[in-house]
């Protein structure tokens, strides 16, 4: 293959010695492993540098390729305006990665001076590509350059998007891949997060992984967990990986330390002879999860999934014909024609509000619905609800097609809600909560795990409204019927 090596760096500007100064010497396992990798790099000789960095331009929904024939950048934000980079764009290198991309139907765009433009932004080198830069050039400087900025994709399209650009690669002249990223950001409350637990815990994971090329766990580390963490660097990696996906390799944890709050590693994979594919394995156990919580779920969740799915394919809603036929034609579900029928006639009379709620390795991942019925049966009004949930949610991107396997989801449907004068009429596990004021207004759901009194369910009906605490509402209780 043509990628000869796979660098995982980090990019504290502090570590340079013009703008860290005496601070240098506190990361002096970072800088040693720094110059360790340039000078492996100075001897890999690559014609061209494929740089992954969190910092360029990103966008919620793709991946960003800087498409220019040179980029220009300086430290002069970290106030050091005399070191400046300027590095020749591998254009041809750049346009396959993004052709590859486009024929796996991954989002990118391929952003160049023009474009930039309409962004009121600028095309140049951010600090998570000349942190490296800094270090490599002071052995080697005879290579042109890719620019690519994850966006706000998943992290198994990370991987994925990796193997496009182990594709790509194989039909161009040597390269090498420098992986940018920090891990936690939450290390110690001196540094720019307060300390988390889950800070110490992301980077254990992230080390051990590369020392025991466990790619598993990197790609089911919990949402929470990565955003508890405050890492930038998790989703660089994972293209490392990727790119080596059908691969084995040796793998070398060179540091690994965190003195200013921020964890930085220094790592290198290196390919060896072909092997199995981890995604193809990967995505078999995954299919086959899938399928033992998908023949576990009841007719109203298979809906909603089923709803989702065919909206992400088509961009339409799921007429009731297509649902049956899915259902029955399919081997995953164990329900009759009986089943089908009596369930759609059910939800075709009846006229209720309902809320469809969708969590991803327990963290939620979006939750949307109707107090009162919007539409003129429930069928209408849960597949409505399912589409808003995966894709409106104001909290969370849209769902990506390759997360499906990963959600769990309910259906809640309502009941008539009633005024009550106090919270001493509620139970949170069997009552949700309604706050009205003017035209503001809060809802929590009942039975939440992580609501475990009253006073809590109020505070965040409040919250979600935008009403004051010291203010006088009207409160409401309603009670659902769950469908897991």
């Amino acid at each position: 293959m043509a990628i000869q090596n796979i660098y995982f760096v980090p990019h504290p500007p502090i570590i340079m010695q013009e703008i860290g100064g005496r601070d240098v010497e506190k990361v002096e396992e970072t800088v040693s492993a720094y110059h360790k990798v340039a000078k492996q790099i100075a001897e890999d000789k690559p014609k061209t540098i494929v740089f992954i960095s969190p910092h360029g331009l990103s966008f919620d929904n793709g991946t960003c390729l800087y498409d220019a024939i040179s980029l220009k950048g300086d430290f002069e934000m970290f106030g050091e305006s005399t070191i400046i980079f300027q590095k020749n764009i591998d254009q041809e290198l750049t346009r396959s990665i993004e052709s590859f991309m486009d024929e796996s139907d991954f989002t990118s765009i391929l952003m160049t001076h023009e474009l930039v433009k309409s962004y009121n932004r600028s095309l140049k080198l951010d600090h998570g590509v000349m942190v490296p830069m800094y270090f490599i050039d002071q052995y080697y400087r005879d290579y042109r350059v890719v620019h690519i900025t994850p966006g706000g994709t998943s992290l198994l399209e990370n991987y994925r998007i990796g193997m496009q650009i182990r594709k790509a690669t194989e039909q161009a002249n040597d390269c090498v891949l420098v992986c940018s990223g920090d891990l936690s950001h939450a290390l110690k409350n001196s540094g720019p997060y307060a300390f988390h637990k889950e800070g110490p815990i992301l980077d254990r994971a992230i080390c051990n992984a590369v020392k025991n090329q466990d790619v598993e766990t990197l790609l089911t580390i919990e949402d929470t967990c990565l955003e508890n963490a405050a890492q930038c660097g998790l989703k660089s990696f994972l293209m490392g990986f990727g790119a080596l996906d059908g691969y084995a390799y040796e793998s070398a944890l060179y540091s690994y330390e965190g003195p200013f709050g921020v964890g930085y590693m220094v790592a290198r994979l290196t390919p060896l002879a072909k092997s199995d594919s981890f995604y193809g394995t990967f995505t078999t156990k995954r299919a086959q999860l899938f399928d033992e919580r998908v023949g576990r779920e009841s007719l109203y969740v298979s809906l909603a999934r089923l709803t989702i799915a065919h909206y992400f394919k088509t961009r339409r809603m799921l007429k009731q014909a297509e649902f049956k036929k899915i259902i029955l034609e399919s081997d995953l579900y164990p329900f009759t024609v009986e089943d089908v029928a009596t369930f759609l006639e059910a939800l075709s009379d009846e006229r209720k509000g309902s809320f469809v709620s969708i969590h991803k390795k327990h963290a939620l991942r979006g939750c949307m619905g109707t107090i009162e019925p919007a539409f003129s049966d429930l069928y209408d009004e849960i597949t409505y609800n399912a589409i808003v949930a995966a894709t409106e949610d104001p909290r969370f991107n849209e769902i990506g097609l390759d997360e499906m396997a990963d959600l769990e989801i309910t259906v809640d449907v309502l009941m008539p809600k009633e005024s009550v004068q106090s919270l001493e009429a509620f139970d949170v596990k069997r009552y949700g909560m309604i706050v009205e004021k003017g035209r503001k207004q809060g809802l929590l759901l009942p039975n939440i795990d992580t609501v475990t009194n009253v006073k809590e369910q109020y505070r965040i009906c409040l919250d979600k409204a935008g009403i004051y605490m010291d203010q006088e509402v009207k409160l409401y209780r309603f009670e659902v019927i769950r469908f897991e």
